[in-house]
């Protein structure tokens, strides 16, 4: 055992970190940034109308409706600078976009998931080729041999046809050491 300094300190050497103070500066920070937004709205018809929606939670939509009567109004089409109010829930409209940022994160997720099974599923290859000697000739009858830590077997071996054709098939994906062998050849 040596006097060195261990490169990693053991988890229980390490001193105890005191989280809890950004926890209750977070939670204060939550708290002023709510109350700023309860305070920002300064239109005093704009609470109404944020009870009038909260009472009608369990109806349906109004909105949709008064956007459609809007829609087919003369009277709507010639005041085109005015808007509707904009609510009170600043709360809401968190979530909402929230919501959308946790959507768009869902698909992205599924699209990645989607590519890695795809690649996943490319799980058998083959080695294919030709055995030709220095003048070019095929070598009928070469014995080739392919070994790789991914075979679930010691080897793999085909002989070359007629044309000094082989195919080692299927194979898993991985490195292979293939070793071509014929009587009176080196």
């Amino acid at each position: 055992m040596s006097n060195e300094r261990p490169e990693f300190p053991p988890i229980e050497s390490s001193p105890p970190r005191r989280t809890w103070p950004w926890a209750v500066a977070g939670a204060a920070l939550v708290v002023a940034l709510l109350w700023v937004a309860r305070r920002a709205p300064a239109a005093a018809d704009a609470r109404p109308a944020a009870l009038t929606t909260a009472a009608a939670i369990g109806e349906t939509k109004p909105a949709i409706a008064t956007e459609a009567a809007k829609a087919t109004a003369p009277a709507a089409k010639a005041s085109p600078a005015a808007k509707a109010p904009e609510s009170p829930n600043v709360l809401g409209g968190a979530v909402a976009a929230a919501k959308n940022v946790a959507m768009v994160a869902r698909a992205e997720l599924d699209r990645e998931l989607g590519r890695t099974k795809a690649a996943q599923a490319q799980v058998a290859g083959s080695i294919v080729g030709r055995v030709t000697d220095e003048s070019g000739a095929v070598l009928p009858g070469v014995t080739v041999t392919a070994t790789s830590p991914a075979l679930q077997v010691a080897q793999v071996i085909d002989v070359t046809t007629a044309q000094g054709e082989y195919r080692l098939t299927p194979l898993p994906i991985g490195t292979y050491e293939v070793i071509f062998a014929l009587t009176g050849f080196q």
